[in-house]
């Protein structure tokens, strides 16, 4: 059989109830042209016989591989060295594409060859409720969101970003193009052995800035056809209501990505240094501020503060706040000391 033009890759790990939902929507897509690669990330359910039932009823190509549980970016570069594709696009299993996702976004990279990525906004709803709670991810409360305002030129409905401040912006209040949302041309993450960077949480993010890093072009369609569906068992989530263990393991995944990239990247300093501070940012405010101490756990928001001061001892609000919490915990404990 000829090459597919897109490669779809679907890493799922037991997930076996979302997955004919999942290939009921790739199987609606209006473009025809695509292979779907499921791999499997150790899963203990029922998902080799979900993909099975499937792989004998598509008139598609369809391969599944199972692999020891490493994380949906491992995941997703075993999907990558067995594509055939042009173009690589990720499904995430338990959220669902609009059906001209795929025809809508391959038409702006073929149309344009100049752009790398292109990725749409989402729609954010309950996975249980249907409830929608974001309709388009590009804005809040109707208000768009920073990178909207990146410099960027429009070509063919897409907004071509041409902006050397999108690292920073990426890593601090993001482009909003996670890889369920995007389809990426296959030549540009071939000079990377893992072209995503291989870290269990922040991996679209690094991943992104690692493009941008490497000079690929950035491209959005500000049309949500994405159905991003919020469940428990979302990998990533607040701060503000996660309980703390987990947020330290979420930072401590964030802080081997920074690590990871900063390595890779030691002789650009104009990138290296946006990560060293939004390491900082994230030991200190989501950490120690967001998950413990507005939480009363004040003892414990001290170390976190510490550590982020150390990867980023510039910001004038962190001392501050930190200074703060030192003398309310002193006087804390003076006035019991006094009882």
């Amino acid at each position: 059989m000829t090459k597919p033009l897109v490669s779809i890759i679907l890493p799922t790990y037991n997930r076996d109830r979302f997955l004919p939902e999942a290939f009921a929507a790739i199987g609606a897509q209006t473009l025809r042209d695509w292979e779907l690669i499921v791999v499997d990330d150790g899963s203990t359910d029922g998902t080799k016989a979900v993909c099975d039932d499937f792989g004998r009823v598509t008139d598609r190509l369809f391969s599944y591989c199972f692999q020891q549980n490493s994380g949906p970016a491992v995941a997703r570069n075993t999907g990558i060295a067995r594509a055939s594709g042009e173009l690589l696009a990720f499904f995430d299993s338990d959220d669902l594409w609009d059906p001209a996702y795929l025809e809508i976004l391959t038409s702006a990279l073929e149309r344009n060859p100049e752009i790398d990525w292109v990725y749409s906004a989402c729609r954010v709803e309950e996975l249980y409720t249907g409830k929608v709670l974001i309709d388009n991810t590009f804005y809040e409360a109707g208000t768009p969101r920073p990178f909207l305002r990146l410099r960027a030129r429009t070509i063919d409905g897409c907004a071509v970003i041409g902006d050397s401040s999108a690292i920073s912006l990426a890593l601090g209040a993001g482009l909003y193009c996670g890889f369920q949302n995007s389809i990426i041309r296959a030549r540009a993450l071939s000079k990377w052995h893992e072209p995503i960077v291989p870290v269990r949480i922040g991996e679209d993010t690094l991943t992104v800035v690692r493009a941008l890093a490497a000079g690929l072009t950035l491209a959005y369609i500000d049309r949500p056809l994405v159905r991003y569906r919020v469940h428990d068992e979302n990998t990533a989530g607040s701060a503000s209501v996660l309980p703390l263990d987990r947020v330290v393991k979420n930072t401590e995944e964030y802080d081997k990505g920074y690590a990871f990239l900063s390595q890779e990247l030691r002789s650009r300093p104009e990138v290296v240094r946006p990560l060293r501070r939004a390491r900082g940012m994230r030991w200190f405010w989501t950490t120690g501020y967001a998950a413990c101490w507005l939480h009363g756990h004040r003892r414990e928001a001290l170390p976190f503060f510490v550590l982020g001061l150390r990867c980023w001892p510039w910001s004038a609000a962190m001392w501050k706040t930190y200074l703060a919490a030192r003398v309310r915990m002193l006087l804390n404990s003076g006035n019991a000391s006094a009882q």
